[in-house]
């Protein structure tokens, strides 16, 4: 997820979530600083949702199935901790592909000057939805 700030609240909840003494069972947790070119305008429109973004959080979970519910469950507190930094801008390369299976939460996701800029160009270049199995935009 995107987050608006990393202030000393948000590092308290993460610590909270993740620190020593929270049993926390995820393999990796991440707040990278975003911005610097990314942030830029570039002279060609393109489909970065995510400038002006600070910083994102990452959290990354791993378990046999039959042991899976307890990351699950840090996963989904790891989510509900951070939400109140949370924004709706995200950077998409992190993004599961479950939490963008929709149609209206990939418009969410783009912004609907995005969505209908990808649409256009998907409809041109891939009118049947061959390229479906990712973050899909459906051909507008």
């Amino acid at each position: 997820m995107g987050l608006r700030e990393f202030s000393a609240a948000t590092a308290a909840a993460l610590t909270t979530l993740t620190g020593p003494g929270s049993g926390c069972p995820l393999a990796s947790v991440e707040i990278p600083a975003l911005g610097g070119a990314l942030d830029r305008e570039p002279p060609a429109p393109n489909a970065v949702p995510s400038r002006g973004l600070p910083f994102m959080a990452f959290a990354l979970g791993v378990a046999p199935r039959a042991e899976a519910q307890p990351v699950t469950d840090a996963l989904a507190a790891f989510a509900e901790g951070m939400s109140p930094w949370a924004d709706q801008r995200t950077v998409l390369n992190f993004l599961s592909p479950l939490a963008a299976s929709t149609e209206t939460e990939m418009r969410r996701l783009y912004g609907d000057e995005r969505y209908a800029r990808l649409a256009a160009v998907k409809k041109r270049l891939d009118p049947s939805n061959v390229f479906r199995i990712n973050h899909n935009v459906l051909p507008g």
